[in-house]
């Protein structure tokens, strides 16, 4: 069924959606992970016992409402100057409130912003690290789920100008809004700028 409805957007989505993004999120999910030439790499005695529920609704209502608990949770979401809806303290706050005590919220996100909002909502924060590469990030409630914490340079730019979150008080505004709100913030904040920051801090790792 998830394949159809995702099918079904691709076909329709210059009708559906009148922007220039074109839904490329579903467009890059059906095709890396859906479409039949990766279909069949797949073992289907491994698939026969997982269950979807899709729930075709504001994420941030959805969290909002929800009593569910969750081991893990992949924000995996458009980027924050272009969605900043769902990298906001608030909504850290909900996902805080939904994730079990020794579960894990990851993420590719590695933006200021981001790791602050998660910071001011109660998680510890870290890297994931593939390669030796800075790949994303990881937070949990429980700081010994956590092996690669964040250095103390990325905890100092989370104080600099790059570092002011993301706000949706009451989860329901636009992401307009929510970039004109925070643009305004970081143009009377006292902070340092990152610029700076980083150019006081340029031999530490």
């Amino acid at each position: 069924d998830l394949i159809k409805f995702i099918k079904f957007l691709l076909k329709n989505r210059v009708y559906l959606y009148q922007n220039k993004n074109k839904m490329p999120f579903v467009h890059n999910i059906y095709y890396r992970y859906i479409s039949q030439r990766y279909i069949y790499r797949l073992n289907k005695q491994k698939l026969s016992n997982i269950k979807l529920n899709f729930h075709p609704l504001d994420i941030r209502q959805f969290i909002k409402s929800s009593d569910l608990r969750y081991d893990i949770i992949l924000l995996d979401g458009f980027t924050p100057s272009k969605c900043p809806c769902i990298w906001t303290v608030e909504m850290f706050n909900e996902l805080y409130r939904c994730i079990n005590d020794d579960g894990l919220l990851v993420t590719y996100n590695t933006s200021a912003p981001v790791r602050n909002a998660m910071i001011l909502s109660g998680f510890v924060v870290g890297n994931i690290i593939k390669d030796n590469k800075i790949i994303g990030t990881i937070c949990s409630k429980s700081n010994e789920l956590i092996n690669f914490k964040l250095s103390d340079k990325q905890l100092g730019l989370l104080n600099t100008k790059a570092g002011i979150p993301y706000r949706d008080v009451n989860l329901s505004l636009d992401n307009d809004i929510i970039i004109k709100n925070r643009r305004d913030e970081v143009l009377k904040s006292p902070l340092i700028s990152s610029s700076k920051y980083l150019k006081e801090h340029k031999d530490e790792i």
